[in-house]
């Protein structure tokens, strides 16, 4: 039994390891986009075509987002809330993709690109995340 887990445990231990990291990029990534949009709404408004009115509220909700994923990365068990926010990251580029589809916003070009980068890469920490928890359980 002993060998069991000792076999075992540096895998799960490395799992972790690496969800807490994929959660703090997800984090920086996260808190950093929404800062600039809370920062320089009407640079980067002009930059997208979207109005100030919707890229602060959007920057603070990312900022908000960006605390809780990192308070989650900083836990003891980070596998707790990684379920969480993969779901949130999962429905974020599902609306993502209906707002470039659709443009409620009005974005230019740019801006219906910018929007599916942004989903390409929060698919991708979701993937990541998703990723790191099977192999941890």
């Amino acid at each position: 039994m002993t060998t069991a887990n000792a076999t075992t445990r540096p895998a799960d231990t490395h799992a972790v390891t690496l969800l807490r990291r994929f959660l703090t990029l997800d984090a920086l990534v996260s808190g950093g986009n929404g800062l600039a949009y809370v920062i320089a709404p009407v640079w980067i408004g002009d930059l997208l075509g979207v109005s100030t009115g919707a890229l602060v509220p959007i920057g603070i909700a990312l900022i908000a987002f960006a605390l809780a994923v990192g308070a989650i990365a900083m836990s003891r068990n980070p596998l707790r809330g990684a379920t969480l926010v993969i779901e949130f990251n999962l429905a974020w580029v599902v609306a993502s993709l209906a707002v470039a589809a659709f443009n409620p916003f009005g974005a230019n070009t740019l801006g219906v690109v910018w929007t599916v980068m942004q989903a390409g890469t929060v698919a991708l920490f979701a993937g990541l995340q998703w990723t790191a928890v099977r192999k941890a359980k």
